[in-house]
């Protein structure tokens, strides 16, 4: 039992770091999506977080101009977590001069 409640713990927190940092992405643009800041692609979070760390992938979806499928993977010493999304950037339209 005390095992399955610390694994509970670690995911539950993993989750909210993702969404966190998740929810950062929705700041940046298009161009940023395609080629991360270091800053964003991986880390390590401070503490009293410091078992856990993440990494960040983005790629232009194939699918729709606009959207980019990205993922971000928080990781611990004995599991790691991902939550996968799609963000949305209006695409640019060239202006006919």
């Amino acid at each position: 039992e005390l095992r399955t409640a610390e694994k509970a713990r670690h995911t539950l927190e993993a989750e909210a770091l993702a969404t966190t940092r998740l929810d950062q992405l929705a700041l940046l643009t298009d161009r940023e999506l395609l080629s991360l800041p270091d800053t964003v692609a991986k880390g390590e979070f401070e503490e009293p977080l410091a078992d856990y760390s993440w990494e960040t992938t983005s790629a232009a979806s194939n699918a729709q101009a606009g959207v980019y499928d990205v993922v971000v993977t928080v990781r611990w010493p004995t599991g790691e977590y991902a939550i996968t999304s799609a963000l949305y950037r209006r695409p640019a339209v060239p202006s006919a001069r």
